[in-house]
């Protein structure tokens, strides 16, 4: 190939040390490449990288003859800059050029020459290339005159695009290769994914699963960092995957990190700016659990929109599958893991493995058993199945006795089961009254996955089974997924979700805190979030846990991620619990951000005039508003002015519980507040005395300058000191609430509770976890519930025992976040004793699919726990079973009585030995009758996918207690305590 022009300063290699010197660029001398302007790499640095390719590299590259341009243009990206950016150690800015002087330069093109262009269609976009085939420079009129679609479809196998001179080619430096691959997925599945526009359908999935090259958006401890990915959607429609690479471009070998996520677990789509990149071009993850949101930058707005359109369609088609497709799609998750060769078909050694990771090959019987049913449906010919032959046979297998039982107990051939036949079982067995056969119908059509027994209007014992494992028969009453209680009562006579510190991810000392935090938060149903608010260095507000390592977040950004999803899951009202150490300047601007983020959500006046107002309004009343809990300038104070108030509130306080409880020393180092962990035996005693003496006069003198602005958007929730429950009913108006740390909570939920339930009824109290909770841990809430505090907060960012049983709680009215408290919590305590005590029997038939490992021997039991009140606390566990977690079998029987049900939590968990397996916490008053699944969650109550229990419900209210009965059970509560701990082996 020879250069058609020479350029100075060149050097042996075909360096150009002064590239602002170049118009354009040919392969045969320079090859450039620009990076993204204003983002940074992997390393940190902000560069813009200059590549050459000589003739040589081109031959080497192609293997082939340079005059065939398709070659060397599909080679161009991925190899030749590729290759280059091995050797190449110059970083240089790389000049662009205008349409007009390239044109130019491509009538003067060889026919064995390309001409490219280096360009980015948006600052911080990704590099485009263009490149120009040469050819007879006659037929060359300007170097635009192309179709983007031409090149994309190639519709000619022969004369290809690219061939005419006339034609530029564009695409990303990520572009492969488009490859034609066969359906992925069943075709009733395909069929109900697909979108309804076919030319949509064509590009939205094209370009996912074809895959593309975008950057993802890393947010470290101080720096927003990229790293390269090359992300696709993989050919069944349910994973997304994705490289990350340390280098710029692809197909070098550098070390690269793969991932994926599947479609299902995640729980949100959003767009988002990401600090200075557009946020047309930016899109973010957010999935359920611990798993960190994923940030993406596309390199144009309409590939974010394809994104972000694309994941959130085929989410919302996953989601509303009907049941039978669900099933088949399992089947076919299940056959294609089993496929190790990948030829669409299972023979027995695969099936055989299949079937040992399940737990069901544990005897001789079962692998004989397993071997009989697959030969039945194999030919000597045809030694394997295929998906369909698959679904009949694993069905089959793994049809579990106790499931048949049940459908013959109802079936009158043992065979199906007509509509009146499920008719009678959703009456008798599980208790559903106002079933119709219409309602049985509808159950025949989604769960059979036979079609023609489907049509037949019946129903096999795989589509029972089927139905039996759905939401229709789990344990939870399905009803009380959406609002049921009466929404119209006061603030005060509901509980309350909530959380503590919500902006932290981690610990309380070292953790991070991220704006994800709120959004999560509130996408789980929490109504009530905390903002630790402090002067920022650049004028602007900040939010962080003061005098700790925990990094900071901007007030702003916090206000912006709540406006946007404080009514995504949830109607009623929410509250910002506002702890403010900010000037009176930063204070203002933190309300002049809540009143144009917010607008109209936030409330600033009362919904009734004062002389109507007479207690606290309700979630109806208060739908869609924000509400802020603060501090507030007394009345008296002058119209125009700003003021002073008390400063007792959890951060005020906080010094002094460290210095007690942890030997902690607070420290004033180079003008931050910092913590200096230490043994309290390193200082002497009467330092210590002076320490703590001197915070406490400190604390008891603190007073905030509050800013008017911000004290009037307080309205509700007026920021209270309190002092003991016979001062607040005397003085205390429904319009303040208070804070608790968790010990000053529990000493007045058990000493005082009779006052502590009559003094919530008219007015809302927070609790949050005590200050030596270091580590995010979280203490019990029920106790606090049983005393009537509504805003019990805790923190969300940690899996444990307390948050399972948060989440429990707040799952029935919906997932709202308000439920209504007992009626004896909402009038008085005397109708305490009208309360009937309930017998609850629970059958723990079997279990399946439970979490063990398969190559060692467990002992599988289950215990049942209410939570409650301490009279009703109890636990009772089954006998233990030994062998695999594929279908333990115990059939026992444990009864409980409660006496207020309306507080009681029913607490499942699956021991392996003495190791929590598994677990499933609800409200008693969810408990549905009749057989009924348990679907199991982890210990960080994440759902284990296909594992449950099968149990049999049956709840019976007894007679009316005597007017001795609370007496009596009170005397007997020692002696009761052992019995109510019990745990039967």
């Amino acid at each position: 190939m020879e250069s058609k022009e020479s350029y100075p300063n060149q050097d042996s290699r075909g360096r150009i040390p002064n590239p602002e010197s170049l118009t354009s660029n040919r392969i045969s001398e320079s090859a450039s490449h620009r990076r993204p302007n204003n983002i940074k790499n992997a390393e940190g640095t902000n560069t813009d990288s200059s590549y050459y390719a000589d003739d040589k590299h081109l031959s080497d590259a192609t293997n082939d003859d340079v005059n065939g341009h398709k070659k060397l243009i599909a080679d161009f990206s991925w190899r030749i800059l590729s290759e280059h950016a091995k050797r190449s150690k110059d970083v240089r800015n790389a000049p662009e050029i205008s349409e007009t002087s390239f044109s130019r330069h491509a009538k003067q093109l060889g026919s064995n020459e390309v001409l490219y262009n280096v360009t980015s269609p948006v600052p911080g976009g990704f590099p485009i290339i263009t490149l120009h085939g040469g050819g007879n420079s006659e037929d060359v009129t300007d170097g635009t005159g192309c179709d983007p679609q031409i090149v994309a479809k190639d519709p000619e196998p022969v004369r290809h695009a690219w061939s005419n001179p006339r034609t530029l080619l564009k695409f990303s430096v990520f572009s492969q290769p488009k490859r034609t691959r066969p359906p992925a997925l069943p075709k009733s599945i395909l069929k109900e994914i697909e979108l309804s526009d076919r030319a949509e359908a064509d590009d939205t999935f094209g370009l996912m699963r074809d895959g593309e090259g975008l950057l993802m958006v890393r947010h470290a401890r101080w720096v927003t960092r990229t790293v390269n990915a090359f992300c696709w959607l993989e050919d069944d429609f349910i994973r997304v995957s994705y490289r990350r690479s340390r280098c710029w471009l692809p197909n070098m070998n550098t070390s690269s990190v793969t991932g994926s996520f599947d479609i299902r677990d995640v729980i949100l789509e959003r767009r988002v700016t990401q600090g200075n990149l557009p946020e047309t071009h930016c899109f973010s993850v957010v999935f359920s659990g611990k798993r960190k949101t994923l940030n993406f930058m596309a390199g144009s707005e309409e590939s974010a929109k394809s994104w972000f359109r694309g994941l959130n369609y085929i989410k919302k088609k996953l989601s509303t599958l009907p049941p039978r497709l669900t099933q088949q799609l399992f089947l076919w998750e299940i056959f294609r893991k089993a496929d190790r060769d990948k030829d669409g078909t299972l023979t027995y050694p695969e099936v055989h493995e299949l079937f040992r990771r399940k737990g069901r090959l544990a005897t001789r019987e079962d692998r004989s058993e397993i071997l009989h049913k697959f030969m039945a449906r194999t030919t000597k010919e045809n030694p394997s199945v295929d998906f369909e032959l698959f679904i009949e046979f694993y069905q089959t297998a793994t049809l579990l006795p106790e499931f048949q039982n049940i459908f013959k107990k109802y079936s009158a051939d043992k065979r199906i089961l007509t509509a009146r036949e499920i008719y009678k079982f959703l009456q008798e067995s599980q208790g559903e009254y106002d079933v119709t056969e219409a309602d049985c119908l509808r159950i025949i059509e989604d769960y059979e996955m036979s079609d023609v027994i489907r049509e037949r209007k019946q129903m096999s014992v795989h589509g029972f089974v089927s139905f039996m494992l759905s939401n229709n028969c789990e344990v939870f009453n399905k009803r009380h997924d959406e609002v049921y209680q009466d929404m119209k009562h006061p603030l005060s006579h509901y509980f309350i979700a909530s959380s503590h510190n919500t902006y932290l991810m981690a610990d309380q000392l070292r953790g991070p805190s991220s704006t994800d935090a709120y959004m999560k938060a509130l996408l789980q149903g929490c109504r009530c979030v905390e903002l630790d608010c402090w002067d920022g260095r650049d004028g602007e507000p900040i939010i962080f846990h003061g005098h700790t390592f925990t990094s900071k977040i901007k007030f702003k950004d916090a206000i912006q991620v709540i406006g946007k999803y404080a009514f995504e899951a949830s109607r009623f009202p929410l509250i910002l619990s506002i702890e403010n150490h900010c000037s009176v300047k930063q204070q203002e601007k933190m309300a002049a951000y809540m009143q144009r983020i917010l607008g109209a959500e936030l409330l600033t006046e009362p919904i009734l005039p004062d002389s109507e107002e007479e207690r606290l309004p309700s979630p109806a009343a208060l739908q869609g508003k924000i509400l802020l809990k603060g501090k507030k300038l007394p009345v008296l104070s002058s119209d125009d002015e700003d003021g002073d108030v008390s400063d007792e509130d959890e951060a005020a306080e906080m010094d002094v519980d460290l210095s007690k409880n942890l030997g902690l020393r607070l420290f004033r180092w180079k003008g931050r507040d910092a913590i200096m962990v230490g043994k309290a035996e390193e200082a002497s005693q009467e330092n210590s005395q002076t320490s703590d003496q001197s915070l406490r006069t400190k604390k008891q003198e603190k007073k905030l300058k509050l800013s008017k602005d911000l004290s009037d958007q307080v309205v509700y929730c007026k920021s209270t000191k309190f002092k003991g429950f016979d001062e607040a009913m005397r003085s205390t108006t429904y319009r303040e609430i208070s804070s608790f740390s968790e010990n000053k909570a529990y000493r007045l939920a058990t000493q005082d509770r009779a006052k502590a339930i009559q003094f919530h009824a008219t007015n809302l109290n927070r609790t949050y976890p005590g200050a030596t909770r270091t580590d995010s841990s979280n203490y019990d809430p029920q106790p606090l519930w049983n005393a009537g505090f509504q805003v019990v907060a805790l923190n969300y960012q940690t899996k444990c025992d307390e948050m399972t049983l948060y989440h429990g709680k707040f799952r029935q009215n919906g997932r709202c976040g308000y439920l209504l408290k007992p009626e004896f919590m909402r009038v008085s305590r005397d109708s305490y004793a009208k309360t009937c005590p309930i017998k609850l029997q629970i059958t723990v038939i079997c279990g399946s699919d439970i979490a063990v490992d398969v190559d060692e021997e467990s002992s599988l039991s289950v215990e049942v726990e209410i939570v409650g009140e301490p009279t009703d606390q109890m636990k009772l566990r089954t006998k233990s079973v030994n062998g695999s977690g594929y279908n333990p079998v115990w059939d026992d029987e444990l009864t409980f009585q409660v006496s207020t049900a309306s507080l009681a939590m029913v607490w499942f968990k699956v021991f392996n030995d003495s190791l929590n397996v598994g677990q499933f916490v609800l409200p008693f008053e969810s408990v549905a009758q009749g057989y009924r699944t348990v679907h199991l969650l982890d210990s960080d109550g994440i759902p284990l996918k296909h594992s449950h229990l099968l149990v049999h419900i049956t709840v019976m209210e007894q007679s009316l207690p005597s007017s001795s009965h609370r007496s009596e059970s009170s005397q007997s509560s020692s002696s009761s305590s052992g019995r109510r701990s019990s745990v039967e082996s």
